[in-house]
C-alpha cells in the first residue's frame, strides 16, 4: 500500500479535509495515495490520541506525511508519538521539523546566503511576561546600525509592516521599543521561541500589497524533497518576479539540510543578486497559486515510481 497522506479535517464535516486542502487530496488520491484527516483543533488543544480518531489501519507502507497548518513543534512531537502508537511514522522526524520551521535553527545551515540575523530567547526578552527592553535593544543592536526586520521563531507580522515589522535603525532604541512593542502585542500568545532581529535588505520591488501596503518584492518559493527541487514558483501572485532564479547555487545547501520535505523561500536583492530568505517545513509550507498539486505530490511518491 502507498505512503498515507494526512490533511487537516473539517470541523463541520469532521471526516472530509478542510475545504482549503480539498485539491490536494482529490491529486493524492489520483496519485495512488492513501489519505485521511486529522483534528487539528484535537492537535492544538493538546489531545494527539483523539485527533487522529479517523486514522485507518497501517496496512503496509507505515510511512506518513502531513500537509496542513502550522503547529508548535512540541504538538508535532506529540502527533508524531500518537502515530508511532498506531503503527505509523512520520517521513518527517520532530528534529527535521524544528530545524526548518525555527529560524535560529536552520540559521547554521544557510548562514553564508541569508541576511544577517540575531535573536533573544523569550525567557530573556520578556522575564515574568513584561519586556526587558534593555535585553532586546541590545540583541537587536548586534546587527549593528541600518534597517532591520522583527519576527519570532516562526513568523512575523509582515502585514503591519510600518507598525510592527519594519525597524528603520536597529541601533535606535527608541526605534526597536517601539516596533517590538507593537510586534509582542500582536502576536500575543502566538508568540515562538523568542524575538529575531534580520537584517533588512531592499528588495527588487515588483508592487504593494493591496491590502497591508506591504512592499512586494521579487520572492520565489522553492519545494525541495530529497534533496532534489521540485517546485519552484513566485510567492506573491500579485507580483510575479518575471525570471525565476537558477537554483543550482543553492543546491549545495539544500544537500545539507538535514530533512527530507521542505522549502526554501528566495528574494532578489535590489542590485539584482538572489538570496535565502528563510527555510520552511514542507508540511506546513502553503503550496503558491497557480502550481498544481500533482507536480508536488508527484515527487513524493517511492523513487522507483516517480
Amino acid at each position: 500500500m502507498a505512503m498515507l497522506v494526512l490533511f487537516p479535517n473539517d470541523s463541520r464535516q469532521p471526516r472530509s479535509p478542510d475545504s482549503d486542502y480539498r485539491a490536494e487530496w482529490d491529486a493524492c488520491l489520483a496519485l495512488g495515495f492513501r489519505t485521511a484527516v486529522v483534528d487539528h483543533d484535537e492537535l492544538l488543544r493538546g489531545d494527539a490520541i483523539r485527533a487522529l480518531r479517523f486514522l485507518p489501519g497501517p496496512d503496509g507502507d507505515p510511512g506518513v506525511l502531513y500537509r496542513g497548518w502550522m503547529m508548535r513543534v512540541e504538538v508535532y512531537g506529540a502527533f508524531t508519538a500518537a502515530l508511532r502508537e498506531r503503527g505509523f511514522e512520520q517521513v518527517t522526524s520532530p528534529d527535521s521539523y524544528r530545524i526548518c520551521h525555527h529560524l535560529p535553527d536552520s540559521y547554521p545551515f544557510i548562514e553564508t546566503m541569508t541576511a544577517p540575523s540575531t535573536w533573544i530567547e523569550a525567557a530573556l526578552a520578556l522575564p515574568g511576561g513584561s519586556p526587558d527592553w534593555g535585553a532586546i535593544t541590545s540583541a537587536a543592536a548586534q546587527l549593528g546600525p541600518g534597517p532591520a526586520i522583527i519576527k519570532d521563531w516562526v513568523k512575523s507580522q509582515k502585514h503591519a509592516w510600518s507598525t510592527a515589522c519594519y525597524i528603520p535603525n536597529a541601533n535606535d532604541p527608541d526605534a526597536v521599543k517601539q516596533i517590538s512593542a507593537r510586534f509582542l502585542e500582536l502576536q500575543g500568545e502566538m508568540l515562538v521561541g523568542g524575538l529575531v532581529f534580520r537584517r533588512f535588505v531592499p528588495l527588487l520591488q515588483r508592487g504593494i500589497h493591496p491590502r497591508s501596503g506591504m512592499p512586494l518584492g521579487a520572492e520565489v518559493r522553492s519545494f525541495w524533497v530529497r534533496g532534489r527541487a521540485v517546485v519552484l514558483s513566485d510567492y506573491w501572485a500579485e507580483a510575479p518576479v518575471g525570471t525565476l532564479p537558477d537554483l543550482a547555487e543553492f543546491s549545495p545547501i539544500a544537500a545539507k539540510i538535514p530533512s527530507p520535505f521542505f522549502t526554501m523561500d528566495l528574494a532578489q536583492a535590489q542590485d539584482g543578486h538572489w538570496f535565502i530568505m528563510e527555510l520552511g517545513d514542507g508540511q506546513v509550507a502553503g503550496l503558491p497559486d497557480g502550481v498544481r498539486p500533482e507536480s508536488l505530490f508527484r515527487s513524493l511518491l517511492p523513487e522507483t515510481a516517480s
